[in-house]
């Protein structure tokens, strides 16, 4: 019988590097129960030791957060207060422009009233 022909050239490649080996092949190697119960064993303690770790660490953090909150609270009623002050120490100052004004505008008048009072003590005394 004629072979068909491929119409794609074929490498030539060795069959067994084109399959994957079989499991029975390869050797897995296998602790001993004792190694790997003290394997996983060390590994638990390593984990309970990071776990700790990243447990006061966020407790550290918390704690940051908690002062962070406070101070914040702290700053917020401060400056609550410093507004209150200003306002009261505006109102204050308005107060006591408006009583300088009345107090020049009194002196003015006084002036005014004394320097009349001068005019007519000069203008009687002139008569005489």
């Amino acid at each position: 019988l004629p072979v068909p022909s491929i119409p794609f050239p074929v490498p030539s490649i060795p069959l067994h590097y084109l399959a994957p080996p079989c499991l029975h092949c390869i050797s897995f190697p296998h602790p001993s129960p004792l190694t790997f119960a003290a394997q996983m064993t060390e590994e638990n303690h390593s984990l309970r030791t990071e776990l700790q770790s990243v447990m006061a660490l966020h407790d550290q953090e918390v704690q940051h957060y908690i002062q962070v909150q406070e101070l914040a609270a702290m700053l917020q009623e401060s400056h609550r207060a410093l507004v209150a002050t200003n306002d009261r120490l505006l109102q204050d100052l308005e107060g006591a422009k408006d009583r300088h004004k009345m107090e020049k505008e009194q002196m003015g008048r006084n002036y005014e009233h004394l320097r009349n009072n001068v005019e007519i003590l000069r203008s009687s005394q002139a008569l005489y």
